[in-house]
């Protein structure tokens, strides 16, 4: 069922681009706060029925030099989060870029750290994800319009350029294992949702280029949520452990969006993979 996420924040904000964990039985919602001008910070939110949210109890990111477009995985007992800076449209015109920080609780993160800065210094990359496997990162972001693939021994590189994962348009991608395979879930043209499924099992390099054709994710329409955008910039949580489905949250629009600042953020539980 998809229903909108209600989240109480001051007048002229907008939350975008959510990752959603569970940690124990408390839910963590990251997510983009932006204000103002445009502006953007990473803030957090908290909940223990997905109703009822507490927050935001910290925030990375000022009009000097803001944060956005989080991802959150799990990889050997810590937190790993991928963001980006939200600067193009300051007075100092500097490039997007990409940071990772970890955490063991949630709670406390390190500040963050620039992420294949070797591969991006001097472009705009944003939305990036990452995986690993078999100890071996995997990066994927979106340079200017084209998706981009890196690999690398360590978060910290160096890292080095593979080809792009698909051969279309896509941005906020994220991977997730779903039944002992790895897929890729991303928003795609014209605001679409997606999966594609990998062809290899991620032992290979050559495997992080080859998916699966995207399936497009079914949104319903809600008048009053989401008549402009349906869903867009979404993120998966394997809850089967504790509610017994998939969730998937995502941001929406009721009119076509202007700016950032017109998006509303929408769940849906249970969430069910497009069949084979």
């Amino acid at each position: 069922m998809i229903r909108p996420l209600h989240i109480d924040v001051p007048e002229g904000v907008s939350l975008k681009d959510p990752a959603l964990i569970r940690q124990d039985d408390v839910y963590w919602l990251y997510c983009s706060w932006f204000y103002e001008e445009n502006y953007s910070r990473v803030v957090c939110f908290t909940s223990q029925d997905l109703k009822h949210w507490d927050g935001p109890h910290w925030s990375w990111g000022d009009k000097e030099e803001g944060y956005c477009s989080p991802d959150v995985i799990r990889v050997d007992g810590q937190w790993i989060m991928t963001l980006q800076s939200w600067d193009a449209i300051h007075p100092r015109k500097s490039r997007n870029q990409l940071f990772y920080a970890s955490s063991v609780d949630l709670s406390i993160w390190s500040e963050p750290q620039p992420l294949a800065k070797n591969l991006t210094q001097g472009v705009r990359a944003i939305d990036a994800a990452v995986a690993c496997h078999d100890g071996r990162w995997y990066l994927t972001y979106k340079e200017a319009q084209s998706p981009k693939m890196a690999v690398a021994d360590s978060l910290d590189g160096p890292w080095a350029a593979l080809p792009p994962p698909v051969d279309q348009w896509i941005e906020n991608a994220q991977f997730i294992r779903h039944e002992g395979e790895w897929v890729l879930y991303a928003t795609l043209l014209h605001h679409d949702q997606g999966i594609a499924r990998m062809k290899g099992d991620g032992s290979r390099p050559e495997d992080w280029q080859n998916w699966e054709p995207f399936q497009k994710i079914e949104t319903e329409e809600i008048p009053g949520f989401n008549r402009g955008i349906r869903s867009n910039a979404g993120s998966l949580w394997d809850d089967r452990d504790h509610s017994g489905s998939w969730i998937r949250v995502f941001c929406s629009a009721d009119v076509p969006p202007r700016s950032n600042l017109d998006y509303t953020l929408g769940l849906e539980i249970p969430f069910t993979f497009p069949s084979t």
